[in-house]
């Protein structure tokens, strides 16, 4: 079945996660037949986008973790005391953050508003962007 970004942003938040451990929940996604080409809905489970997520998210944990293995040492005694600070939208994804807090040994963050962080963090006068650490 062929869904729309807007479907597959819905069900990423409502159904997306990093963890294994996350209670099963559905949802009715609604798209185009492959097979007949006519309109169809079908029900998704978290089982199911995780698995479709398991890939992506191993090979953003293993950039991570080769880009920190090649930080300068003042930047990673830096990194080492604050966190690891995840920006964007996909900072929201249940479990991100302990994935990588896992396979780094380091804390992670994540701000409060994550798809504005790097925007607000660069505007004067706003300050740092709020902060939550993982847990």
């Amino acid at each position: 079945m062929l869904i729309g970004p807007r479907t597959a942003e819905q069900a990423k938040l409502r159904l997306g996660c990093a963890r294994d451990d996350r209670a099963e929940d559905r949802m009715v996604v609604k798209g185009r037949s492959l097979e007949t080409g006519f309109p169809a809905a079908a029900e998704l489970t978290v089982s199911e986008v995780r698995a479709a997520l398991a890939e992506p998210l191993r090979l953003v944990v293993d950039a991570i973790v080769a880009s920190l293995e090649h930080t300068p040492p003042d930047l990673a005694s830096d990194i080492a005391e604050t966190g690891v600070v995840l920006a964007g939208g996909s900072a929201r994804l249940d479990g991100l953050d302990h994935a990588i807090s896992d396979a780094t040994g380091l804390p992670v963050v994540v701000p409060e508003d994550p798809e504005l962080a790097v925007v607000s963090g660069t505007l004067p006068g706003l300050g740092r962007p709020t902060l939550r650490a993982a847990g």
